[in-house]
């Protein structure tokens, strides 16, 4: 998994965009599957250490334990399972979780279309 988002970022920086720096951020992993395949809380599952670990350097400060907050969601699922991967600043973990599970929430919040 870290070499695939190391690839995502290399691409994204070779189309001549540059990738944000958070000195402090929140990493939301969200995972939607049935029980059956239930994989993010997995006791013996470590899987989302690779995302800390691809982005550290890179868009975090290197090794520095409080400088990502790391949220590990799980939302049951009848239809294909999915895992969101999102990285946004530490201060707008308040309108993450508005957006995403209060009484505002979209139907579909990864659809993009609650974004104006």
């Amino acid at each position: 998994m870290s070499d695939t988002i190391c690839r995502l970022l290399d691409g994204y920086e070779a189309c001549g965009k540059g990738l944000p720096f958070y000195s402090h951020a929140l990493l939301v992993i969200d995972e939607h599957t049935s029980i059956e395949g239930r994989h993010i809380y997995d006791q013996d599952n470590k899987g989302w250490k690779a995302v800390s670990n691809a982005i550290k350097g890179r868009i975090i400060p290197d090794d520095d334990q409080h400088t990502l907050a790391v949220t590990l969601l799980s939302t049951r699922t009848e239809g294909e399972a999915c895992c969101h991967i999102t990285l946004l600043p530490l201060e707008d973990a308040h309108d993450f979780f508005a957006a995403h599970s209060s009484d505002y929430a979209s139907r579909n919040f990864y659809s993009g279309q609650w974004c104006g």
